[in-house]
């Protein structure tokens, strides 16, 4: 993803209702919570907190990809980052 669509997401991140942290555990079982909190880092990474799910600490310890959603459902546009965390 370029910068811009990073900075777009930003800036969505900021208006959207809510941030959805997807993750799964080893065997695939897929895990979803809500964060509040998204940002830019250097090197083009994003920083996601201030969610507290114990599911979503314990995939990440054994599985590190990641799915955030950014959505608008007023004007139904968003964006899906996949990656790894760190």
């Amino acid at each position: 993803m370029n910068d811009d669509l990073l900075r777009q997401a930003c800036e969505l991140a900021g208006r959207a209702p809510h941030i959805f942290l997807v993750t799964a555990n080893p065997d695939g079982t897929p895990h979803l919570t809500t964060a509040e909190a998204f940002a830019l880092a250097n090197g083009g990474l994003i920083h996601v907190a201030e969610w507290f799910c114990p599911g979503t600490v314990e995939n990440l310890q054994r599985n590190r990809r990641v799915s955030v959603v950014l959505w608008d459902p007023e004007n139904n546009t968003g964006f899906q980052l996949i990656g790894q965390a760190e």
